[in-house]
C-alpha cells in the first residue's frame, strides 16, 4: 500500500474511473462526488495522506473544499493536489489555495509519491 488518498470530483462515473486507476497503482482510495460538506467531513474523519481535487468539473466547488482543508487547523497539514482543469480554473485556485500542488492526471501517481514520501520524512 502506497498510502490513503481522498478524491473530490463532481461526476460519479469519472470519480469511479479515477479511483480504480489509483487503486491499481497501490493507493487506498475514498471519494466524494456529490456534496461539499460531506467531502470535508469525511476528510476530517479519515485524514488521508493526500486530498485529490479534480478541477475539470465545477472548479469553484473543488476550490472551496481545498481552501477549507488548508484553512482549518485540524486538516491544514494535509497535502492538497489539484488535478487538470482549464488554465483559468488553475490560476484562480492557485490564488485561493497558494500552498496546493497542481498536477495532470497523467502525472498524478508520481505527484502523490512525492507528496506522501515528503510527509513521511517530516
Amino acid at each position: 500500500m502506497k498510502g490513503r488518498v481522498f478524491i473530490v470530483h463532481w461526476k460519479s462515473s469519472e470519480t469511479s474511473k479515477y479511483a480504480k486507476k489509483l487503486k491499481r497503482e497501490g493507493w487506498v482510495v475514498e471519494a466524494e462526488s456529490q456534496n461539499v460538506m460531506r467531502a470535508f467531513d469525511r476528510i476530517k474523519e479519515n485524514k488521508p495522506d493526500a486530498v485529490i481535487i479534480y478541477l475539470n468539473r465545477r472548479p469553484k466547488k473543488g476550490r472551496e473544499v481545498g481552501f477549507t482543508v488548508k484553512s482549518i487547523k485540524m486538516t491544514n497539514h494535509l497535502p492538497v493536489v489539484f488535478v487538470n482543469g482549464q488554465e483559468n480554473a488553475r490560476k484562480n485556485t492557485q490564488r485561493r489555495v497558494p500552498n496546493a500542488i497542481f498536477s495532470t492526471s497523467k502525472e498524478l501517481n508520481e505527484a502523490l509519491d512525492r507528496v506522501c514520501k515528503k510527509e513521511e520524512e517530516e
